[in-house]
């Protein structure tokens, strides 16, 4: 018999069963896992959430965490995580639109609701539906390695360039590959990313206290799944790239590196090397994350994406929602119209200018 109920508190039992869960499906990742829910509300304080669970018997066969909070002024219920959510919270068994609707049906009893990075395959249940929009949100890049030069998109050109730079400062240049990070190494990342070529232009990725909780958090909690890398030049660590691995798929999240050390490309060498080492372990696939441009074009054209899902009985709402997708795509096509906002975001210290950030 399958039931569905709303935990407001969890306990270790349930806990349990999540990571059952989590083990057992056919989608496991680290944004579905208890992990990543328990770190986030440990570091952002949510005030109220709703899990809601589907159970066949005994048995946990889909899960979805939802936190109470605003989205563009309106009261939502949404995936845990904002904008450093990088997939969807939903984790089930098997694939199976009837537990997507069944879910569906008892989350749409809370009125307003946003569902983050969504999967194309789950998106198509949605559409067409009553009071829902379907809304594109990311653009993931990603490389296969089974069976080919793992270089095979990189032009020749860039791989030159990458080579060289590596053979005229390789006694300078030493890589780190961390499975199983301190918090030493956490504090390494976000000393390179407050130097970096994104603070500059406002788009450092933990500018606020909260992300930096989230990330030790994660390092104490889910040391197993998150990756490291970091580039040292003459000793200083000037590049890094985080993100999680599991069942061979590398999931990458962050990287940066220091402004000052644009001139040797350190990023770029940075996933260079990451690559062969992920190929050499026998690694399947890499995705490389949420957008679509910069370095990550240059070594791979594969890109998947993924959707937002909002949901409203009211048209008001979803009229304003739909305004303020169609805003911030204009800002984000303006390169130098959102550099400028950027930039002035980082010099007034607006840490609440959601448009940008959600």
């Amino acid at each position: 018999m399958t039931k569905i109920e709303v935990i407001r508190e969890v306990n270790d039992k349930f806990i349990l069963a999540w990571d059952i869960l989590w083990r057992d499906s056919y989608n496991p990742h680290l944004f579905n896992s208890s992990k990543w829910f328990l770190s986030y509300v440990n570091s952002f304080n949510p005030t109220d959430y709703h899990i809601v669970v589907l159970s066949e018997g005994e048995k946990k066969v889909a899960i979805l965490p939802l936190i109470k909070d605003r989205h563009y002024a309106i009261n939502v219920l949404r995936n845990a995580g904002g904008k450093y959510l990088d997939r969807s919270s939903l984790l089930s068994e098997e694939y199976d639109t009837g537990v997507i609707t069944d879910i569906f049906k008892e989350i749409s009893k809370y009125q307003n609701l946003y569902l983050a990075e969504v999967d194309r395959e789950t998106s198509e249940v949605f559409r067409n539906k009553k009071n829902i929009l379907v809304l594109p949100s990311s653009v993931n890049p990603y490389l296969t390695l089974d069976g080919e030069s793992c270089f095979r998109f990189l032009s020749k050109k860039n791989e030159s360039k990458i080579l060289n730079s590596f053979k005229k400062y390789k006694r300078f240049i030493k890589i780190r590959h961390i499975v199983k990070p301190t918090l030493r190494d956490a504090e390494t990342i976000f000393e390179i990313d407050k130097y970096s070529s994104k603070a500059q232009k406002g788009k450092e990725s933990f500018s606020r206290p909260e992300a930096k909780i989230l990330i030790k958090t994660l390092v104490k909690r889910a040391a197993n799944f998150i990756v490291i890398d970091i580039l040292y030049f003459n000793k200083k660590p000037v590049a890094y790239t985080f993100g999680t691995a599991f069942r061979k798929i590398y999931h990458g999240m962050y990287t940066a590196y220091r402004k000052e050390y644009k001139n040797i490309i350190p990023g770029k060498m940075l996933i260079y090397m990451l690559i062969q080492k992920l190929k050499e372990d026998g690694y399947k696939i890499i995705d490389f994350g949420r957008g679509g441009g910069g370095l990550k074009s240059d070594f791979t054209p594969n890109k998947k994406i993924q959707y937002d899902i909002y949901y409203s009985p009211s048209p008001v709402v979803r009229l304003w929602w739909y305004s303020l997708y169609l805003l911030k795509n204009f800002v984000l096509n303006r390169n130098r119209f959102y550099q400028f906002l950027c930039s002035s975001k980082r010099l007034l210290n607006i840490t609440r200018y959601r448009i940008l950030e959600i």
